[in-house]
């Protein structure tokens, strides 16, 4: 049986556990959710029925024909109201498309410059961490020489691109949190369950205690 103070310490390794866990909702990202009013006007489409196409002979034999038959009339140009001449449902409606534009304007995922670069003509890399040819590791892409080009196609340095990565989380919503929103996936996982992990042992640890 262990002692009082093992469950001391088993107790508070619980309450540490479950704080860790309800601390890490805050790492991740909140999904937004739209909700579309389902208002909306509804179009109906009406199809004509068009009459068969009926042919009409000249007098010097079947050379030449006509098309014969009621032509559609042309489509009504298109002209936005004024707002003051808007009913309040108008209204209402325009603010709720306005609003919905807005926030997909908002839904932008955060990238990340990896540092690396890639030829765009025939997809050679250049690695800051491990450099290349007479550069170091950790040379900068922008710290080149004008003149460098691809050793595999001798493509100019204009010919390369920066390489990013994409950051699961809205550029939106990486100024809340304790900046755990700017974290890759990767960097996410590797926390909360690393984290976790920890507190396992520390909570197992307990039973060796005397």
């Amino acid at each position: 049986m262990p002692s009082s103070t093992s469950r001391t310490i088993l107790n508070v390794c619980l309450l540490l556990l479950v704080a860790f866990v309800g601390a890490s909702a805050f790492f991740l990202p909140s999904p937004r959710v739209l909700s579309i009013g389902s208002n909306h006007a509804l179009h109906k489409h009406v199809a004509s029925r068009r009459p068969l196409p009926s042919y009409a002979a000249s007098e010097e034999g079947v050379k030449d024909t006509e098309l014969i038959g009621p032509t559609a009339p042309p489509a009504p140009a298109v002209v936005e109201k004024a707002e003051e001449d808007m009913t309040e449902e108008e209204k209402a409606m325009k603010s709720k498309m306005d609003k919905i534009k807005e926030l997909k304007a908002k839904e932008v995922f955060q990238t990340q410059d990896t540092g690396d670069y890639e030829c765009q003509v025939c997809g050679w890399q250049y690695k800051e961490e491990k450099g290349f040819g007479p550069y170091p590791a950790g040379t900068a892409f922008a710290a080149l020489p004008a003149d460098f080009k691809c050793p595999n196609c001798k493509a100019g340095k204009p010919a390369f691109k920066s390489m990013t990565k994409t950051i699961a989380g809205f550029s939106d919503n990486s100024k809340y949190g304790f900046g755990g929103n700017n974290l890759t996936s990767e960097q996410k996982g590797g926390l909360i369950f690393g984290g976790l992990f920890f507190f396992f042992v520390l909570f197992l640890s307990g039973y060796l205690l005397e």
